[in-house]
C-alpha cells in the first residue's frame, strides 16, 4: 500500500492480509459498482481524463428512455361483470444523467457522483382514470422524479462510502429493484417494462478487506452497511406522509468479474402519520434476509455461454395494517424465491434458451392474523398480460366494491393494500423462453408463461359477503383448481448501436401477449372479449445505454 495512505488503513491492510491462505482467489469486483445502489450505464459523451493528472475528472452526461404505445383488451374484473378499459395507452420514461469521478492517483483515494432524474414516467395519453381504483395500469405521470444524487469516496477497494439518494437492487430485483432494465443494452430482457425504482436517503459503506492480498481466498469479499430513510417503493411513499427507515446490511463473495453470491438484510420500522391519505396511524416492522447467486461464465465479449443466477427472500414481523376486530396485528411471513437459467449461442448459432421459475406465497385466509402474501417488486416482470394487467385491474378495483356502502355497512380498513400494482404474487412460475438473432441488429423471441395459485386467489368483500368465507376469486367463482393461466408471448426488435463516443443503442421492439385463463383465475369474459381471453400488444421505442 502506498506510504500515503492514511495511518489506519494501512494497518487494516497489514492485519486482513496476515490471513492465512488456503486457496487462490479470482480478481475481486469494483466495489463502486453495487447492488445496494446500481449505477446504470447512460449514453454519454465522455471526457476524458489527463493520465498525468491523478486530480483529473472523468464527466459523463447521459440520456436514454422510451416510448411505448400498448393496446390491451377489455376483461372482466369483478363478479358484477364490470369490465377494465381498452383504451391506447401511451407512456414514456425519459431519463437524463451524469456522473463524474477523480482518476485514482498515488494517494489511492478518488471522489465521485451521480444525479439523474426521471424527468418523466407514466402514461402521458389513454389508460385509466386513477378514480376507477388503485395502482391500475396506465396511471398518471410523474415528472421530474429523483432517481440519484449521491457524492462519494473510495480508497482503492479497501474502503468507500456514499451519501444521498440512492436507488436500490439485489439479485434479480425481487426485494430491491432500481427499475434501469429496459434502459440499458446490458440490462434489456424480453417482455419487461420497468417504472420508476426503489429509492432512498442512504449513507452507505462498503469494505473489502482482503482486496490487497493476492493470495488470499477472501479477496472477493465485500461488506456493505447502510441508513435508509426510504423515499419510494412498493410499500411506502413520501407523498402519503408515511415515515419508513431501514438498516441494511450485506455480504457478498466474488468468485469472479460476474460471478458472486451473498446475502441481504434489511430491518424496517415503518409508520404512517395521522394526516397520511392512507393507513393513517398504522406500523409495519419487519426483517427481510434475502439470499442471491450470480453465476455468469458468458464470453465477455460476444455474451456466448451459460448464465445462472437464483434469489430467495423471506420476510418477517408484524403490522397493524389491515386490522380486523379480531386481530388489530398480524403476523407477516412471507417467502419468495426466483431463479433464471440464460444460455447464449446454443451449437453455435445466434439462438438463446432462457429458464424463469418462481414461488410467491400467498393467502387463502384473510381473518387468521397472518399476512402471507409475497408480493416481488413490481419492477420484477414475468410476462405482458397475467400480472401485469389482469391481476393488477383486477386488485385495483378491488377497493371500489369492497367499500360500497350499499354492500357493507362499515368499510374494512387499508383497503389500498389490496392492489398489486403488476406485481408477481401469489404465483408458482414456470417461464420457458426461446429467442434467434436472425442478423446482427435483428431478433426474434417468444416465450409460454405458466401458472399457479398456492393458495386460492381471494376477492376479500365477496368471500366475506357472499359466500361465507369459502374463498372466491375476484371474478366471483369458486377457484377450480390451482391453474392460474397460460399466457403466450411473441415478440421482435431491431437494435442500431450508434458510433463513438457515444455509448448508445436505438431499439425499436414489438411484443405480443395472450392469456388463457385457468380455473383459479375464473372467467374473463364481457360483451368485449366473448372467447374468454386477454390480450396486449405494445410498441416500444428506445435510447438505451451500453
Amino acid at each position: 500500500m502506498q506510504r500515503h495512505a492514511p495511518f489506519v488503513l494501512r494497518w487494516i491492510a497489514v492485519l486482513t492480509c496476515a490471513t492465512p491462505a488456503w486457496a487462490s482467489a479470482a480478481e475481486a469486483a469494483d466495489p463502486f459498482t453495487l447492488p445496494a445502489a446500481a449505477t446504470p450505464a447512460a449514453p454519454a459523451a465522455e471526457l476524458p481524463a489527463d493520465a498525468t493528472d491523478p486530480n483529473a475528472l472523468t464527466l459523463s452526461i447521459g440520456l436514454m428512455g422510451r416510448i411505448t404505445g400498448q393496446s390491451t383488451s377489455a376483461f372482466r374484473v369483478d363478479p358484477a361483470g364490470h369490465s377494465s378499459t381498452s383504451d391506447v395507452e401511451y407512456s414514456a420514461r425519459i431519463r437524463v444523467r451524469a456522473d463524474a469521478e477523480t482518476k485514482e492517483g498515488d494517494h489511492r483515494w478518488s471522489v465521485g457522483g451521480a444525479i439523474s432524474v426521471d424527468a418523466i414516467d407514466g402514461t402521458i395519453a389513454g389508460g385509466a382514470d386513477s378514480l376507477m381504483g388503485d395502482k391500475l395500469p396506465g396511471g398518471m405521470a410523474e415528472s421530474v422524479v429523483l432517481q440519484d444524487a449521491y457524492i462519494g469516496a473510495k480508497f482503492g477497494k479497501l474502503f468507500g462510502f456514499r451519501v444521498g439518494a440512492l436507488t436500490s437492487q439485489w439479485g434479480l430485483g425481487l426485494v430491491a429493484n432500481d427499475g434501469t432494465n429496459g434502459l440499458s443494452a446490458e440490462r434489456n430482457d424480453w417482455f419487461t417494462l420497468t417504472r420508476a425504482a426503489d429509492r432512498n436517503l442512504r449513507l452507505m459503506i462498503h469494505s473489502m478487506p482482503w482486496a490487497n492480498c493476492e493470495d488470499s481466498a477472501l479477496r472477493g469479499l465485500m461488506f456493505i452497511a447502510a441508513i435508509d430513510k426510504v423515499l419510494d417503493d412498493d410499500s411506502a411513499s413520501s407523498m402519503d406522509g408515511q415515515n419508513a427507515v431501514q438498516a441494511v446490511g450485506a455480504v457478498r463473495m466474488h468468485l469472479a468479474e460476474k460471478r458472486w453470491f451473498g446475502l441481504y438484510y434489511v430491518r424496517r420500522w415503518q409508520h404512517h402519520d395521522m394526516t397520511a391519505t392512507w393507513n393513517p396511524g398504522k406500523d409495519l416492522r419487519v426483517h427481510v434476509v434475502d439470499a442471491a447467486v450470480d453465476l455468469d461464465w458468458r464470453d465477455k465479449e460476444t455474451r456466448k455461454g451459460l448464465r445462472v443466477e437464483a434469489e430467495a427472500a423471506g420476510i418477517v414481523g408484524d403490522t397493524s395494517l389491515a386490522p380486523t376486530p379480531e386481530y388489530p396485528r398480524h403476523d407477516v411471513q412471507q417467502f419468495g424465491a426466483f431463479g433464471r437459467v440464460t444460455y447464449v449461442g446454443v451449437a453455435g448459432t445466434g439462438l438463446t434458451l432462457q429458464l424463469d421459475s418462481g414461488y410467491f406465497s400467498g393467502d387463502a385466509n384473510m381473518d387468521d392474523g397472518k399476512v402471507t402474501t409475497f408480493r416481488a417488486d413490481r419492477n420484477m416482470k414475468q410476462g405482458l398480460v397475467l400480472f401485469d394487467r389482469v391481476l393488477a385491474w383486477q386488485t385495483g378495483v378491488a377497493r371500489r366494491t369492497a367499500s360500497n356502502l350499499s354492500l357493507v355497512g362499515v368499510p374494512a380498513q387499508d383497503l389500498d393494500r389490496l392492489a398489486s400494482g403488476g406485481a408477481v404474487f401469489d404465483a408458482i412460475t414456470v417461464y420457458p423462453k426461446v429467442g434467434y438473432r436472425v442478423l446482427d441488429w435483428l431478433e426474434v423471441y417468444g416465450g409460454a408463461l405458466l401458472a399457479w395459485a398456492p393458495a386460492p386467489i381471494v376477492d376479500p368483500l365477496h368471500t366475506r359477503t357472499d359466500t361465507g368465507g369459502v374463498p372466491v376469486n375476484f371474478a366471483g367463482q369458486k377457484a377450480d383448481g390451482h391453474y392460474l393461466a397460460t399466457e403466450i408471448d411473441l415478440g421482435v426488435r431491431t437494435t442500431w448501436r450508434l458510433g463513438e463516443p457515444w455509448h448508445a443503442a436505438i431499439q425499436v421492439a414489438l411484443e405480443e401477449g395472450i392469456l388463457l385463463p385457468g380455473g383459479a383465475l375464473g372467467a374473463l369474459t364481457t360483451l368485449d372479449n366473448s372467447d374468454n381471453h386477454a390480450y396486449a400488444t405494445r410498441l416500444t421505442v428506445s435510447l438505451l445505454g451500453r
